[in-house]
């Protein structure tokens, strides 16, 4: 019995790891096509729903939903006017509420028993 607590406390660690590293690196992701195709920013929360279940699927629901709202933060803040989180653009607006209202219960919904890149809830 004390074999399987002391288990379920080293996973801990790796479990927020891989929901750290997942989301940043989706953020990260976020970023680049910020930065790079500022011409086509409005469009990119829609790719950006399948980016953020691939997320899911390697890193963890956690990952995924984390991953979700840091996109979301990274596209509004870069939308114009830039620098600011108010949304002028409706077509870009519409687009970031799909991306929240789609992705976050994809990676709720279909992965429940992924906790990590190697870590599973199932039992």
């Amino acid at each position: 019995m004390n074999n399987t607590v002391l288990r379920k406390e080293q996973r801990a660690p790796l479990r927020a790891l891989t929901t750290f590293v997942g989301s940043f690196l989706c953020v990260l992701l976020a970023f680049i096509a910020a930065r790079l195709f500022p011409s086509r920013i409005a469009v990119a929360p829609l790719i950006f729903i399948g980016i953020v279940f691939a997320t899911a699927w390697l890193f963890g629901s956690g990952a995924g939903i984390l991953g979700a709202i840091g996109c979301a933060l990274v596209f509004a803040y870069f939308v114009s006017p830039s620098g600011s989180f108010r949304m002028v653009n409706g077509p870009a607006r519409n687009n970031l509420a799909w991306l929240l209202m789609i992705a976050i219960p994809a990676c709720y919904l279909f992965i429940p028993h992924k906790d990590g890149l190697i870590i599973s809830r199932k039992r």
